[in-house]
């Protein structure tokens, strides 16, 4: 088993990831990650990843190679917007998948079927992964995939715990089976698919609202979160140490989300999953950024400060409660007729009163989100200021390989 992690981009990460796979249990293997916008779409907003241009992209590929990694370049945008079926648009598509092909990539992961068949007709020598956003989660709709081409499947997150159906799914097709670990989205949260499409849109360069989207499927889920902390257990995340059970039933990767995070948080969490240890607060490690967005601002008022939330989980209090799913998923039953969750729920600490505010200004966002009043030229503009964002020019050179000079 290895691991496939995200990248920040920066020439540190490489060094720091040779030094981890000296001593790692499991090793990294594998980076993945896509410049700013595309035709296609990366699966993440291009406001929330690394900024890199295409000459810095063919130059950290070499370096990556160099540190004996291989690199995987994400085409996961679920939605096309039927641009598909444009003419200038196919154009661009078919030039942008050439010129990554030509920078030297190892494999890329994809969503959408047509892309998946395109690049299997065009390029054979391409490893191609299926997207976690392919929503993979049965034994026949891997099956499929299987038949178009694909190499890897990224299992659908939320089935991350089933252990008997992953290893189903293992025994009947061919492809390297892959797990998504350090997910903290709910457990089969009704907002996944339409999460998933705005952030493909607000990934993709033909676009025009790629970056002035509002993150309602966020805000919603923080709410919840915030309602019921017992969300955080019940997401289909995994202790570093619980990951030897993915290997016992022959799981080949095990995926590690984090492509919005600086390099310091991404070598944490590599260590963590390579050397399947960790202590402190495991949470840190899934939820990533916090409950928080950047619209949140437009209901604060004047010299008001709005921090992201956390909970916090001492990693060493999780011992055993991964147990119940070694033999059976619980999770099918429903949660009111299981409440394993629910032994553990002592163990996430927050501060309460902090709580209380923050979910309260997210209602509040909520409700205004919902009304008619939001259209109004005071109130939506403040939304489309707060969610400007500039993107990197043609041509421009972000200085993050700048060590390799």
């Amino acid at each position: 088993m290895y691991i496939s992690t995200a990248t920040s981009f920066e020439i540190d990460l490489l060094d720091i990831l040779y030094e981890i796979n000296i001593r790692a249990k499991v090793p990294i293997k594998e980076i993945y990650g896509v410049l700013q916008k595309t035709p296609i779409g990366g699966g993440r907003p291009s406001d929330q990843i690394p900024q890199i241009d295409f000459d810095s992209l063919v130059e950290y590929i070499e370096e990556t190679h160099k540190k004996n990694l291989e690199f995987c370049y994400l085409f996961n945008a679920p939605c096309l917007g039927n641009q598909e079926f444009n003419q200038k648009w196919r154009l661009r598509m078919q030039q942008d998948i050439s010129s990554v092909y030509d920078a030297g990539i190892d494999s890329v992961t994809v969503a959408n079927p047509f892309i998946i068949e395109y690049i299997s007709y065009n390029y054979p020598s391409i490893k191609i992964n299926t997207s976690i956003n392919a929503e993979i989660s049965s034994v026949e709709r891997a099956n499929y995939y299987e038949s178009l081409g694909i190499n890897k499947i990224n299992l659908d997150y939320l089935m991350g715990r089933n252990l008997k159906l992953i290893q189903l799914i293992k025994e009947n097709t061919s492809c390297e089976i892959s797990v998504l670990v350090n997910e903290p989205c709910l457990y089969q949260c009704g907002n996944k698919q339409y999460h998933q499409q705005i952030f493909g849109h607000a990934s993709q360069s033909g676009c025009q609202v790629y970056s002035n989207y509002f993150d309602y499927p966020q805000l919603k889920c923080s709410i919840r979160r915030l309602e019921n902390p017992i969300q955080a257990l019940k997401a289909c995340w995994y202790r570093p140490e619980d990951t030897k059970y993915l290997e016992e039933i022959g799981v080949d990767c095990i995926k590690l989300a984090g492509r919005m995070m600086p390099t310091s948080w991404i070598a944490e969490s590599c260590r963590a999953y390579a050397y399947q240890k960790y202590i402190g607060n495991i949470y840190h490690l899934i939820e990533k950024q916090g409950m928080w967005s950047k619209e949140y601002t437009i209901v604060l008022k004047k010299g008001e400060v709005l921090e992201p939330f956390r909970f916090s989980i001492n990693n060493a209090d999780l011992e055993g409660f991964f147990g119940i799913f070694l033999n059976s998923f619980p999770c099918d039953k429903g949660c009111k007729n299981c409440g394993h969750c629910h032994k553990f729920i002592n163990t996430i600490k927050y501060d309460e009163e902090k709580r209380q505010k923050h979910v309260a200004t997210l209602r509040k966002l909520h409700r205004l989100y919902l009304s008619k009043d939001f259209v109004r030229d005071n109130i939506f503009g403040k939304f489309q200021d707060c969610c400007n964002v500039t993107p990197i020019k043609e041509g421009s050179k972000k200085n993050l390989i700048s060590k390799m000079v």
